[in-house]
């Protein structure tokens, strides 16, 4: 079983990442830095620095001053509720949520194509994680920007997303799935279509899918 990932680049050229990930590690490295972003459920915080630090490394690194970075900064902190007065805190005074949000703002205030989630609204309340969701989507259409996010929310996946890929496992005794474009959930307007044909009940359609799964046989 073969499969391409295709990623248009500034040049307007297709890289396929599966060659990518397999022979050129450095030009991987390179590429992640200048495409990507990313946002972790463990928030992956250094916390020997402030929580301005943490948020600003990104943009400093890549080149921005200081000035600009914090200014960025303190746009997002606004934007995801968080007190102008956590930039100088130490993260490790900062609450679960806090934390989570900065891990946000760090990743969405850099520069990318493609933000990356693996479970991002994962220690966040049901309220919190639905207005930083929503947040996210409205950032991303008016930048003219992409995510794929890994959750295992249905609910948010429903309320947010263009397109669900449902990740199947194939084989009980190692972990290996199956991600499949055939299989996928895709939004038109605001009803959501499967195999070409509109789905009176997504979330059941999804729940079916996980319960065939031999992973949770």
């Amino acid at each position: 079983m073969s499969s391409q990932v295709l990623f248009l680049n500034d040049q307007n050229q297709y890289v396929n990442l599966n060659e990518l990930w397999l022979n050129n590690k450095s030009e991987l490295e390179t590429f992640r830095r200048n495409y990507f972003s990313f946002i972790f459920q463990n928030n992956y915080l250094m916390p020997n620095l402030s929580a301005g630090e943490n948020m600003m490394m990104t943009l400093l690194m890549k080149g921005e001053n200081e000035t600009e970075a914090k200014d960025k900064i303190l746009y997002y902190m606004d934007k995801v509720w968080l007190d102008e007065e956590l930039f100088d805190k130490k993260v490790v005074h900062l609450s679960g949520g806090q934390k989570q949000r900065l891990a946000f703002v760090r990743a969405i205030a850099s520069p990318f194509k493609l933000l990356i989630g693996d479970e991002p609204t994962g220690n966040l309340d049901a309220m919190t994680a639905d207005k930083l969701m929503g947040y996210a989507t409205q950032s991303l259409r008016e930048s003219n920007r992409s995510a794929l996010f890994v959750s295992h929310d249905i609910n948010l996946a429903l309320r947010y997303a263009d397109t669900i890929l449902l990740f199947k496992f194939i084989k009980k005794d190692v972990e290996m799935g199956l991600l499949s474009d055939s299989e996928a959930l895709k939004r038109v307007g605001d009803k959501w279509c499967h195999a070409g044909k509109e789905i009176a009940n997504p979330h059941q359609l999804i729940m079916e899918a996980f319960l065939q799964s031999p992973k949770l046989l």
